[in-house]
């Protein structure tokens, strides 16, 4: 089954899955750009996207604590903040009072923009969809690494949303991802203060993997790897355990990483960087093709195909455009 045919499921299962709040679209409007029409943009401006942000992942971390109420005991005095930042990424810092999990606006606007671009992308012919992803993995390459140097490559226009439905599919996918982010921060807490959890993950090495095969283990990236493992059975508890259901989600999180990992590509991430990515994407494609659902090999297996026509050959541009880039800033 394609992702697209995956998708409409979310329109067929009623009460499953929350439907965007104004407040969201509120956010959406103001940080994104996004012409969404909603009655909150007042009270947004008044009070900035942050406290917005800071409620709707509250909100998200909410919905995972109640829905796995075994280690609520370890999400005590946990508090879910909105940064700005010029990376794409989540962190959690842990003290003896209180737990705080950050979330960078850019890893918001990464995910959004990026989930326009495969699901809207659809839209354009195969040309226009790569050079629109090319332009999107250079535009947030560059806003980190070359920022300084004032080489930041322009953010292109992304497609529109066509009708409601649109906006629904790409909020609802982009909420299943903002999950797993929150998830994964969660998991952390989890692992750090229950060995009974790692010690029942698979990914030790008891099967090969790509990232095995490769590269020498690293205890670092093996702690991320025990709070995937973990995270994502926090977020499917999250829905119901229906198969069609459980693979919408699936996908989206190995897009979320699948992004991530081609993002590193172009901008020629550190080592570390990229094993790590490199092991997520492993261990996920492993999980998702053996472990949950039948018929989630099938899924991974079409999603997989596609982005062979898209994704990847539109990184591998954008990783010699952004080489070029660099070298000009060297010369400057």
């Amino acid at each position: 089954m394609k992702l697209a045919d995956l998708l409409r499921t979310i329109h067929d299962s009623g009460e499953q899955f929350d439907p965007p709040k104004e407040e969201r679209l509120s956010q959406y409007q103001q940080v994104f750009g996004d012409e969404l029409t909603t009655e909150s943009a007042a009270a947004f401006v008044t009070n900035g996207w942050h406290a917005i942000g800071d409620t709707y992942f509250a909100t998200i971390a909410d919905r995972i604590a109640a829905a796995n109420p075994d280690h609520a005991d370890v999400w005590t005095n946990l508090t879910t903040l909105a940064v700005n930042s010029d990376e794409e990424k989540t962190s959690v810092h842990a003290s003896d009072n209180e737990n705080v999990i950050l979330v960078d606006s850019q890893m918001m606007l990464f995910l959004w923009t990026m989930n326009k671009s495969h699901l809207y992308g659809q839209r354009l012919n195969r040309g226009d969809q790569l050079k629109l992803i090319c332009e999107l993995l250079l535009h947030f390459a560059t806003l980190r690494y070359l920022r300084d140097h004032n080489l930041v490559w322009p953010r292109p226009k992304t497609p529109p949303h066509e009708s409601a439905e649109d906006l629904q599919t790409l909020y609802l996918f982009t909420n299943m991802q903002e999950l797993f982010m929150v998830a994964h921060e969660m998991a952390h807490l989890v692992c750090d203060q229950k060995s009974e959890v790692t010690s029942a993950f698979i990914c030790r090495g008891e099967y090969p993997t790509p990232y095995t095969m490769l590269f020498e283990r690293d205890a670092n990236i093996d702690q991320e790897l025990y709070a995937d493992e973990l995270a994502v059975d926090l977020v499917l508890n999250t829905f119901p355990r229906v198969a069609e259901v459980q693979q919408v989600v699936l996908s989206a999180i190995f897009l979320l990483i699948r992004y991530r990992l081609w993002l590193g590509v172009t901008a020629s991430d550190g080592d570390f960087e990229f094993r790590m990515w490199f092991a997520r994407n492993s261990l996920f494609r492993a999980k998702a093709s053996s472990c949950y659902c039948d018929g989630a090999a099938v899924f991974l297996i079409d999603l997989l195909k596609e982005l062979e026509q898209t994704l990847e050959p539109a990184a591998k541009h954008a990783a010699k455009a952004f080489a070029m880039i660099v070298e000009k800033s060297k010369g400057s």
